[in-house]
Parts: structure tokens; C-alpha cells; sequence
């Protein structure tokens, strides 16, 4: 897995977690009021359709998201295992969404992204589409990884089907959008897609190019 990551392939991991940590993980999650109302691409202003919570607000405290993190950068010595825990973050989906809901990609402000199918579907069709376009390395931060920078992108890269306790790990700079069917979901908070994504790294060259340039604007 590690090669393959490096050589920039994305992988798919199956049963990635214990049945139990998988389990436990969930409840804490269905009864935590870690969650807000959380916009993505196109579908801001929308915000009954997904609902999100990261390590910084909220998902912190709960011993398993550190634990998790730390034991898939054991496992991946040569590409997690090289860089910090940079967050986590958790979205779920809302199952009275419209059928006809549609992603933008996006990319991640990290270096690798380990993300994690944590529901099960009643019906197929749902996933992730990870796109082969990557962030051009001369963007900016805020060019890099605002909410609309996929809008328009092209199709293309690989698709990963939905199944729970699949993980799927890729570069956090390629482009990549979930592929989402309500109609796959049964209803009920406790029954909403989860996914759960695991960022590696900084991207301090970015932070540093964008202070450079503010440097330059005002001197």
C-alpha cells in the first residue's frame, strides 16, 4: 500500500477497523453534539443536507480518533507514518436530500487523505470519485482548497464503491467529490452516510508562498 501511494495511486482497504472499534466508534458519534451545519461545493446554502465535525471542534476528545490515526500511520509507515496528524474530519449526509444532489470536488489541505466509509448503505450507488487532476502546485492556500475550487472540474480517476468499513487513501491535493444517492439511505440521524477522513502533513510551502506575497503587497 505504501508503493502505492507513493508511486500516486489511490488505494482501497476492506474491513480496515475491528468490527467493535467500528461500532463503538459510531455510537459515540450518533450521540455526540459535536456536529454543525456544514456547506460543501455547490451545495452551500443547503445546509440540512450534510453536517460535519472536526478534531478541532469537537471530535478532540474522543480517544478513538486519535487512536485510529495513530495505528493507520503504523500501518503505513513510509507515507502516513512520515507525517503528523494534521485533523479529522466527519460529514454525514442527510437522507431526505434530493435525489438529484451533486458534488463539486475539492481537495484537502494536506498531504494524504485516509478516508473512511464508516455506515452501511441499505441500497448501492454511493461513493468516492478520486479525480486524477491534482491542485496545481502554484496556487495559492486559499485558491488551493476553498469550497468551490473543483467546480467545473472535469470527470475521470477512479471511483470507489460504497461499503462499510472500507478505507480509501490518496493524495489530499487530487480532486475527489462523494458520490451520493439518499435513496440508498434509511431514515434517521443514527442511519445517515458517515465518513470519516484522516489528514496527514502540512502544506507549509503554501502558507509560506502566500505570507511571501502579503510581504511583497504591502512593502
Amino acid at each position: 500500500a505504501d508503493l502505492e501511494l507513493e508511486g500516486g495511486g489511490v488505494v482501497v482497504l476492506s474491513d480496515v477497523l475491528t468490527r467493535a472499534a467500528l461500532r463503538a466508534y459510531r455510537r459515540c458519534l450518533d450521540h455526540a453534539s459535536v456536529w454543525y451545519a456544514a456547506g460543501m461545493g455547490n451545495m452551500t446554502g443547503k445546509d440540512d443536507v450534510i453536517v460535519g465535525a472536526c478534531m478541532h471542534e469537537g471530535l478532540g476528545p474522543f480517544p478513538l480518533t486519535h487512536q485510529i490515526g495513530l495505528e493507520l500511520s503504523e500501518c503505513l509507515p513510509r507515507s502516513l507514518g512520515q507525517h503528523k496528524l494534521r485533523d479529522v474530519r466527519a460529514r454525514r449526509f442527510h437522507t431526505a436530500a434530493p435525489d438529484s444532489v451533486m458534488w463539486d470536488p475539492r481537495a484537502e489541505d494536506g498531504v494524504w487523505a485516509a478516508y473512511l466509509f464508516a455506515s452501511t448503505p441499505a441500497a448501492g450507488g454511493d461513493g468516492l470519485r478520486v479525480m486524477e487532476e491534482r491542485v496545481p502546485e502554484d496556487w495559492s492556500e486559499q485558491e488551493a482548497f476553498g469550497m468551490n475550487v473543483g467546480t467545473g472540474r472535469g470527470g475521470g480517476g477512479k471511483v470507489v464503491a460504497y461499503q462499510e468499513n472500507t478505507l480509501v487513501l490518496f493524495e489530499a491535493k487530487r480532486f475527489h467529490a462523494p458520490v451520493f444517492r439518499p435513496a440508498s439511505w434509511e431514515q434517521g440521524f443514527e442511519n445517515r452516510r458517515l465518513d470519516i477522513t484522516w489528514l496527514y502533513g502540512d502544506s507549509h510551502s503554501r502558507f509560506a508562498r502566500d505570507i511571501s506575497k502579503q510581504d511583497q503587497s504591502t512593502s
